[in-house]
């Protein structure tokens, strides 16, 4: 369930992160009630004070009093501020995205969605260890199906026709909810590791059993953190563009097929990628940045790539893209 390990779409996370936000709204309307009463007390005890001193006394214990309140209520204003200057980390959009979410109120919704999942990798795994058991009593068998690169087979062209079936008849389809995506976040990644998930490679689940075989995508719901698993898995290639091919020089002459992930990145609006890959998201942000969208092959040829993508315009859109592009910074190949 590793979409639903991130904690802004934890049910129980949220439910927490919904009490505190209520209770500090209660804090909010009680506290100047409060501050005014406990004022209006000091003051009435200042005013019929016998000496000057109590009346100083008292006078103190108002500006505490105030000062006190004003922290409380500095408090939202610091965290704000403290989000903002942890920005780059996107830790300001985790924030908002928890809040929002758990603001929503919607628990019904995520303890539905930490079901499917909980079902989806349980169901997987039971399927995994089927594959184990019944490979063990073969030797040829058990060679072929652990092998890393088993990827010429025919399950995996089956499974790649199917993957772009899948997605193909999700084009113009709008309700990000389905793919996992909570209102308000870019959703890209989300319906790409939807599709991945929903795939099939014999009795192999595509995302847990292929793509995460010997790396975990720290975050499926952020752009770039699967790249590395193309990158450093002995079972995955990653290939780079014919436009980053040469700007980095790398000599990679790949043409996409269907099934592929397609990483983007638009250097009108972000600059060129430097060709850093990281471990999965982690480290310094700028891995996490350099990755603006993502999608799937639906097929090419001699001179472009058609896509399918989510949050395009709002929606699962295909696209089309030339080779050349300097929009595509590479492709993540999961069979040959």
């Amino acid at each position: 369930m590793y979409i639903l390990l991130e904690v802004c779409q934890n049910p129980t996370v949220l439910r927490v992160i919904y009490f505190i936000s209520l209770l500090l709204d209660v804090v909010f309307v009680l506290l100047p009630i409060g501050l005014v009463i406990y004022l209006m007390i000091d003051f009435t005890k200042a005013v019929v004070a016998d000496s000057e001193d109590k009346q100083l006394k008292s006078t103190k214990l108002v500006g505490k009093r105030i000062l006190y309140a004003v922290i409380v209520f500095a408090v939202p204003w610091i965290v704000s501020a403290l989000m903002s200057i942890l920005s780059s980390q996107s830790i300001k959009s985790e924030y908002l995205t928890c809040l929002t979410n758990a603001k929503s109120g919607k628990f019904a919704y995520y303890d539905e969605l930490l079901e499917k999942e909980e079902a989806l990798e349980e169901s997987t795994i039971k399927e995994e260890m089927e594959r184990i058991s019944n490979s063990s009593s073969n030797s040829s068998s058990s060679n072929n199906s652990s092998s890393g690169n088993t990827a010429g087979t025919d399950e995996y062209h089956t499974a790649a026709n199917n993957l772009v079936n899948l997605i193909k008849g999700e084009v113009g389809k709008t309700d990000r909810t389905k793919y996992g995506s909570p209102s308000g976040s870019p959703w890209c990644a989300y319906f790409t590791s939807w599709a991945l998930k929903n795939t099939k490679v014999g009795s192999k689940n595509l995302f847990y059993n292929v793509i995460e075989a010997e790396y975990k995508v720290s975050n499926p719901a952020a752009a770039a953190c699967s790249l590395y698993n193309f990158y450093a898995s002995s079972n995955l290639e990653f290939h780079y563009s014919s436009y980053y091919s040469k700007r980095l020089g790398k000599n990679d002459n790949y043409t996409p097929k269907g099934g592929d992930v397609i990483y983007f990145r638009y250097a009108n609006r972000s600059g060129y990628w430097s060709g850093s890959i990281y471990q999965p998201c982690s480290g310094p942000g700028t891995f996490f940045s350099e990755i603006d969208h993502v999608g799937l092959v639906a097929s090419s040829d001699q001179n472009n790539v058609y896509t399918v993508e989510g949050n395009c315009n709002n929606k699962v859109c295909s696209g089309s893209y030339a080779l050349s592009s300097s929009s595509i910074v590479g492709y993540g190949s999961w069979y040959k």
